[in-house]
């Protein structure tokens, strides 16, 4: 029995030897692709809010729900093409471009509150607003290469910021009168910096060659690396990180200001079709040459693959950290998660599930991969959300594509 014993164990662990796989396992020699993935999400409105035949405003329910850091919207798109060569022992050269872009909007519980419950005669009430959103152009090249059990990537990129908005100043102000009208007062300050004027824009004088010319300045660098090996039989693992060596420049800053006062009869005419409108006043555009250094986010962290029964399926796992804004007083912590489950039917069809969060977002997802060897198609979809529990009742959704061809 103990000689069955040893001869059962001795085979498996060679039939599992033969199943360690790199966890990005290449489906082709050399492969052309396009990739894309959007999402738009909230912390706070679920789809059930919006899908009924008569829409019913409960401020009252949606001050519950609301967290105490506010109500947050985000967004985020990426959009990408790039080449593969995947050669012998582990060689791998690839080379991408793409441009990806997020933001975030957020608006303090105070007025959920003020809506839902009212204030005392004469109290006023202030609120606040936060918003920043980014886009990058960038480019990189990738080279992989295998040294005993070890499997090493590298990838320097060159990183142009596009545009940071960021919300300078955005405030409110509500007084409830004797007479139960609302007074409010609202002043927002927007501030663009971007990679050219955007006088022209604005001013219908568009030049494509001064935008071409304006691109040839203020890249950055960047400079991702992993190192992965096997852990033990049918586990692999990963390190990871990405890290701004050099951050890109916006050379111009487009300043706006908006005012607005508004004043109606009582909480319920807010909502009422046929009430005054609130009076904007938008002040002139100032422009100038202002110059911001701007990185995309630091990524550290590391990744395992599990395989137990070799490439048709596998279990994996990420866990790592953000760090939005790097090098600067503005700088943002977050944690990073997936735990995901994937299984093929000969390597043509496949299946994954994925749940974890990222960039600051929950995101369940669930897509179907079909691979020819020549044409392959992953494509997808998801629930977001800034809650765990709401990206399942649709406080969020998004997509992911991507195409190759090759051999």
């Amino acid at each position: 029995m103990k000689k069955i014993f040893t001869f059962t164990a001795i085979l498996f662990c060679n039939v599992a030897a033969v199943f360690a796989w790199p966890i990005n396992i290449p489906h082709r020699i050399v492969e052309f692709g396009v990739s894309a993935s959007g999402g738009f999400s909230n912390n706070t409105l679920k789809a059930e809010d919006f899908l009924k035949k008569e829409a019913v405003i409960d401020t009252a329910q949606i001050a519950e729900f609301v967290p105490d850091n506010g109500f947050q919207i985000n967004m985020n798109v990426l959009a990408s093409s790039f080449f593969n060569l995947n050669l012998y022992d582990g060689f791998h050269l690839g080379f991408e471009a793409g441009v990806e872009a997020s933001g975030d909007f957020n608006l303090s519980k105070d007025i959920f509150d003020f809506l839902a419950k009212g204030v005392n005669v004469g109290q006023t009430i202030s609120v606040d607003a936060k918003s920043d959103s980014d886009a990058f152009y960038y480019m990189n090249a990738a080279v992989g290469w295998n040294t005993g059990s070890f499997h090493f990537e590298l990838v320097p990129t060159l990183v142009l910021p596009l545009v940071h908005a960021h919300a300078k100043k955005a405030k409110g102000y509500f007084v409830n009168e004797a007479d139960g009208s609302i007074v409010s007062n609202v002043t927002l300050e927007m501030e663009l910096n971007t990679i050219t004027s955007m006088q022209p824009f604005f001013d219908d004088n568009f030049s494509s060659k001064k935008l071409t010319d304006d691109m040839k300045q203020g890249w950055g660098f960047d400079i991702g690396f992993s190192i992965e090996r096997p852990i033990f039989d049918m586990l692999q693992g990963m390190l990871y990180a990405r890290i701004p060596v050099v951050p890109g420049t916006l050379s111009y800053s487009t300043l706006m200001k908006s005012t607005m006062t508004y004043q109606v009869e009582g909480i319920k005419s807010m909502f009422e079709s046929g009430t005054s409108s609130p009076e904007w006043k938008n002040e002139d555009k100032v422009y100038s040459e202002e110059k911001l250094k701007l990185s995309r986010p630091l990524r550290v962290g590391g990744q395992v693959a599990w395989r137990p029964f070799g490439r048709w399926i596998s279990f994996d796992g990420m866990l790592g950290f953000g760090i939005k804004y790097p090098y600067t007083s503005e700088a943002r912590f977050y944690a990073e998660y997936n735990a995901s489950a994937y299984m093929s039917i000969a390597h043509v069809i496949g299946v994954k599930a994925s749940t974890g969060y990222s960039d600051e977002v929950f995101k369940h997802s669930v897509g179907l991969i079909l691979n020819f060897r020549v044409f392959e198609l992953n494509a997808g979809v998801s629930v977001q959300g800034g809650d765990f529990a709401n990206c399942f009742k649709g406080s969020g959704a998004g997509a992911f594509a991507t195409i190759c061809v090759g051999w």
